[in-house]
């Protein structure tokens, strides 16, 4: 089969590729970057209520195709479990460091809690300094978040009922 030549939509770049792949980009990055916005088929799209509960309607009951599936049972999801372990078996040391520093300084959760706000609240009208979601450390358990400072505890402890 004869191979075409085109022109990238995005970078306009001349690309060389076979006709029955009815290509329009050179790559999937100058696709993903000329349908954002208005050039999106969806951009503007309004979905109403209903349309929203007919599409989950619709795909309610669906069964995903590797429920109930393990590495002993199916080949492709040994094949994938495989790969995940491969690549990180290949990690460096120092790019596993990185990833425990990275999970130490995450946050969580990301929003307050309806009673960590009311504590919060209860913690500044009095004017106590605390740092909310500090971590601190149990052991092989890992992080836990608490409030930064055991006097706090005790301050509610001894406060909260008087209000």
């Amino acid at each position: 089969m004869v191979k075409i030549t085109f022109k990238c939509k995005q970078c306009k770049k001349i690309v060389t590729d076979y006709p029955s792949n009815k290509k329009e980009f050179c790559n999937i990055k100058c696709r993903n970057i000329y349908y954002k916005g208005n050039n999106n088929p969806n951009y503007g799209n309004k979905w109403t209520k209903e349309k929203k509960q007919t599409l989950s309607n619709k795909l309610k009951g669906r069964i995903p195709w590797n429920k109930g599936l393990t590495k002993e049972t199916d080949e492709r999801v040994k094949r994938h479990a495989e790969a995940i372990s491969k690549a990180n078996s290949n990690m460096s040391e120092e790019g596993r460091n990185n990833i425990r520093i990275a999970r130490i300084k995450a946050i969580f959760p990301h929003t307050n809690t309806t009673i960590e706000i009311k504590t919060q609240k209860i913690l500044k009208d009095n004017g106590v300094l605390f740092v909310p979601h500090y971590p601190f450390y149990q052991g092989k358990q890992g992080k836990k978040n608490c409030l930064a400072n055991l006097g706090i505890l005790f301050y509610l402890i001894q406060n909260v009922g008087k209000n």
